[in-house]
């Protein structure tokens, strides 16, 4: 079987990669032809990468030029947004803080491939971009991003970025009024007790894990990721009022795998009062 010689694109990529090794300044120039002259994502994946690395602030205008592009045309030729990810993450790069128009064209976007959302890293990058240029803006974008209606079910995308934006500002409050909602995803709950460990009271936090612990019990198989978030939670923020429900699923639960991950997490534990209550039921077993 003959080979297919390599096209145009593989040899600038071939190219691309000797410059790297040898000539960094030749290698980022050559980055930046690429990224204004090609929409192909083997072009643009290692010429974005490479300008993230040590981004200059005359990459700049070839970054946004290909950012709107690609925002105007992404159905055909950034069908899942990575590429507008990378092209944020290279503009994060320059330290600029001149391009608040791509982060609000980010966050604003919702793009549906085949009846799914595929821009909640898109606006959650955009948010982190936000974030760094104007925190007072980013707070309101965050905040709304605690919402959003396409919130990824697997990442907790872009809501998992807005709890972080928002408790690395000290604004726990929108973030407890996530933690009170049923129905929050696994990760993003996740993160909301990550970020209130230390801020929100220990009976607060412990009457809401509760509470999501319960309705995720009820749901059944369904709410087990939910029910073992709560768990960790209580174990991870030391919340001792919220233990025997910790050993009561774990005593319970038909899922072995909640029940290793939850038996790891408790033997991990520093904390002696979980040591002993988790003894008890220990004893119970035998």
């Amino acid at each position: 079987m003959r080979r297919r010689p390599p096209d145009r694109i593989d040899a600038d990529v071939a190219r691309l990669s000797i410059l790297r090794a040898s000539d960094p300044d030749r290698a980022h120039a050559f980055a930046l032809d690429l990224i204004a002259r090609e929409r192909a994502h083997r072009a643009l994946e290692p010429a974005l990468a490479l300008v993230a690395e040590a981004a200059r602030p005359e990459s700049r205008p070839v970054l946004r030029a290909r950012y709107f592009d690609l925002a105007e045309h992404g159905d055909r030729y950034d069908q899942d947004c990575a590429l507008r990810v990378l092209v944020i993450r290279a503009l994060a790069a320059t330290e600029s803080r001149e391009d608040r128009d791509v982060c609000e064209n980010a966050i604003a976007t919702v793009q549906i491939r085949m009846g799914v959302d595929v821009a909640q890293n898109l606006r959650a990058e955009g948010l982190l971009l936000l974030a760094s240029i104007e925190p007072e803006l980013g707070d309101y974008r965050a905040v709304e991003l605690l919402g959003d209606p396409h919130t990824s079910a697997f990442s907790g995308e872009p809501a998992v970025t807005a709890v972080r934006v928002l408790a690395r500002r000290g604004h726990y409050l929108p973030i407890w009024g996530l933690a009170r909602r049923a129905g929050v995803a696994p990760d993003v709950l996740a993160q909301a007790f990550a970020s209130l460990a230390r801020a929100a009271p220990g009976g607060y936090q412990t009457e809401a894990l509760l509470g999501q612990l319960a309705e995720a019990r009820a749901r059944g198989e369904e709410g087990e990721a939910t029910a073992l978030v709560a768990a960790e939670a209580i174990i991870l923020n030391q919340l001792v009022d919220g233990y025997s429900a910790v050993m009561e699923l774990l005593g319970t639960t038909a899922n072995r795998n909640v029940r290793d991950y939850l038996e790891l997490t408790v033997r991990r534990s520093p904390d002696p009062r979980l040591a002993k209550v988790y003894e008890q039921l220990a004893a119970r077993r035998k």
